[in-house]
């Protein structure tokens, strides 16, 4: 079991490595009907409300429909669709468009398009010329490939409604999809230019990324590029748009530019970054597990708040899977808010969700991530119980389906021990975990942890060594800890001095790991100045520890919404121990506050790698909007599009904005020469600024 530490508590690492085993999945689809409207509708069918369920209760009818429209919002449209179709029941009178279209709406944003079409029919009985239904109508024949009835019913809600957003956008799907690029071009425009709040955000990313091969296939190739980096900035991380924009510059012949785009790619893709679509678990009714995945997109896009709230709409859809609390939990874990995991764990506990001992394996990671020896070994022997009763004769478990690892639970109980001075037991659970994997690295590496408590440093030189061995042989790398912890044995046992450098190497890369300094002030080093150095750089490091410890403990119970300033601060002490996570608190705290500039500017700092270009561009973007005006907002992002050869057009408006507020801004002045060189740009109609 891989432990990060500093001191005894660790910062959880990169978000990232936190995935569940379920693929990451695309939320696509709001709905044009209003609560508001469907209100009265509801008022009209039913002639309004009884005494005892006065309009506002949950079970009137216009309770059901904001009850339902609270589903839609959190994400869970087949939820929102299931309630209506139940509360109100298959009512056909006159007034009824908004009852079923409704329905339509949520069945169609949950991917059920054959109950969308049914109760799309049903609103069309009552107003066959409304074009919201047309639309509903229209994308669902399109998602069933009755593409002759979808071309008529989008025609004709546009014929209705001309310049429908949703229909344009429909309609310039499938010309595109049919070898009609050409004839797509204006009805994608037509979808991007409607306002803002006519489209959904999130159909809106797809959209873009199939308005740039529309484009592409048209022979467009800068309006595609201009389109492609609209929706990186966006979603830094979508591999889809990472190629289409290499294959534009190419097109181009901005090789540079199309080569770096590539290098992207390659780094992001190490990481496994590809996008999935939801539309199968949403049909499949799983919009828990839709909502979970979709945190994990969100996560990796560097949206930390907007993952919070998409995990907590999961858990509040989620009714026995554990793997959804467990996730929220790791993610909690991560944002070291602990007592919150620990409370959604309790809860899914005493909600009866499944399987136990992965809820139990989560409740000790959290107790170990604050110390919790005592409570953390609790809860992993517990979990090694719950593994002992949940594999019956043909129960389908797994980690992929949310149960605990029995070797990893054995070595989290092992570590407690060793914390706790029960070395015996500790040893034991070593033993276990040895039997369950006897080519596995880990257990020797515990055994030699446990060796050094010991004093026998010989012997826990000989575990390390072999730990090492088997890492080899396994085809892995030896862990940052596999290698300090050789080096301290070897240093104890008076084998080699050289030893002491691979610690003061390790403590340079990671200098919280107080534990370590005790061998560097040992006064067998004979080093004053080496002795010296450490003795400062541990009372400075005990220090910065003290202020985490305070820091953390605030955060328990405080609301997210409140907590923007001790993330930053966080941000700041977990990067005096140079943790490579630290800055995902600061962009929880812009998340949090964003007209934050110091914030801001500390981000931009630390995003400065090439594979950072969109995250960058969202930052920049967020800094003008804090500070009007911004110099280095402006220029920031004119020269990122500029050495992107994209959006040149927005780039030349960036700079003479510039310009006009700092006229003697000669870095503006030579960027506006250089966008000059490069011509009138080319960038399509309709691009807009995310």
């Amino acid at each position: 079991m891989r432990q990060h530490r500093v001191g005894k508590k660790g910062i959880a690492r990169s978000v990232e490595a936190m995935q569940d085993p379920m693929k990451p999945c695309r939320v696509e689809l709001r709905l044009p009907w209003s609560a508001a409207a469907g209100a009265v509708a509801l008022a009209f069918v039913f002639g309004g409300c009884s005494p005892a369920e006065p309009p506002g209760s949950a079970k009137s009818p216009a309770g059901l429909l904001a009850e339902a429209a609270r589903l839609e919002r959190a994400g869970r449209p087949r939820g929102a669709a299931e309630l209506l179709e139940k509360g109100l029941g298959d009512t056909g009178a006159p007034g009824a468009l908004e009852v079923n279209g409704k329905i339509a709406e949520y069945y169609l944003a949950s991917g059920s398009s054959q109950a969308a079409l049914r109760f799309c029919e049903k609103a069309l009985s009552a107003n066959s010329r409304n074009p919201d239904a047309l639309w509903i109508k229209g994308e669902a024949r399109r998602r069933l490939v009755e593409l002759d009835g979808a071309r008529e019913a989008l025609s004709e809600a546009l014929r209705l409604a001309p310049g429908h957003p949703r229909a344009s956008l429909s309609l310039a799907r499938l010309k595109f999809r049919a070898d009609d690029p050409v004839d797509s071009l204006p009805l994608f425009e037509a979808y991007f230019s409607s306002p803002e709040k006519s489209r959904d955000d999130e159909m809106a990313q797809t959209a873009r990324l199939e308005y740039g091969r529309a484009l592409r296939a048209a022979g467009r190739h800068q309006a595609a590029a201009d389109q492609l980096a609209v929706a990186l900035e966006r979603e830094p991380t979508r591999s889809e748009c990472y190629s289409e924009l290499a294959a534009a510059l190419y097109r181009l012949k901005h090789r540079k530019e199309a080569k770096l785009i590539e290098g992207i790619y390659r780094v992001l893709s190490q990481g496994g970054f590809e996008e999935y679509g939801v539309a199968k678990m949403r049909l499949q009714g799983r919009e828990a597990q839709a909502l979970a995945q979709q945190a994990s997109n969100l996560q990796r896009q560097r949206r930390f708040l907007d993952a919070f709230h998409s995990h907590r709409n999961a858990l509040a859809a989620n009714e026995t899977d554990a793997r959804i609390p467990g996730l929220y939990a790791r993610y909690c874990l991560a944002f070291r808010r602990t007592e919150e995991g620990l409370k959604v764990i309790s809860d899914a506990m005493a909600a009866g969700c499944r399987p136990l001992s992965g809820l139990l394996w989560e409740r000790g990671r959290l107790e170990l991530g604050r110390g919790g020896w005592q409570a953390s070994a609790a809860a992993f022997r517990s979990t090694i119980g719950a593994l002992d009763s949940e594999n019956a004769p043909g129960e389908r478990l797994g980690p992929e389906r949310g149960q605990a690892n029995r070797f990893s639970a054995q070595l989290g109980l092992a570590r407690c021990l060793l914390e706790l001075g029960q070395r015996a037991p500790a040893l034991e659970a070593i033993a276990a975990a040895r039997e369950l994997a006897p080519a596995a690295w880990e257990p020797s590496y515990w055994r030699g942890r446990s060796l050094l408590v010991a004093g026998e440093p010989a012997a826990a030189l000989e575990a390390f060594t072999e730990a090492g061995r088997l890492c080899e042989a396994g085809g892995g790398e030896r862990s940052a800890d596999l290698a300090v912890y050789t080096a301290v044995a070897d240093w104890r046992s008076g084998r080699g001095a050289a030893a002491l450098e691979v610690i003061v190497a390790q403590l340079k890369k990671a200098p919280g790991r107080l534990e370590l300094y005790a061998e560097l002030t040992d006064p067998a080093v004979r080093d004053a100045a080496r002795q010296a150095w450490a003795g400062k750089r541990l009372k400075e490091m005990k220090a910065n520890q003290g202020r985490i410890d305070r820091l953390e403990a605030e955060l328990q119970g405080r609301p997210l919404e409140a907590s923007a300033a001790i993330y930053a601060e966080l941000a700041s002490a977990y990067s005096r121990f140079r943790e490579p996570g630290a800055y995902d608190y600061l962009f929880l705290a812009s998340d949090l506050d964003p007209a934050n500039v110091i914030v801001l500017k500390n981000l931009l700092n630390i995003m400065s790698r090439p594979q950072d270009v969109f995250f960058r561009l969202r930052l920049l973007r967020r800094l003008l909007a804090a500070e009007a005006g911004s110099e280095a907002a402006l220029y920031g992002m004119a020269d990122i599009f500029l050495k992107l050869h994209v959006r040149l057009d927005e780039a030349r408006k960036l700079v003479q904005s510039g310009l006009d507020s700092h006229p003697d801004s000669s870095r503006l002045r030579t960027l506006q020469t250089q966008l000059a060189a490069q011509g009138a740009g080319a960038s399509s109609p309709g691009k807009e600024r995310p």
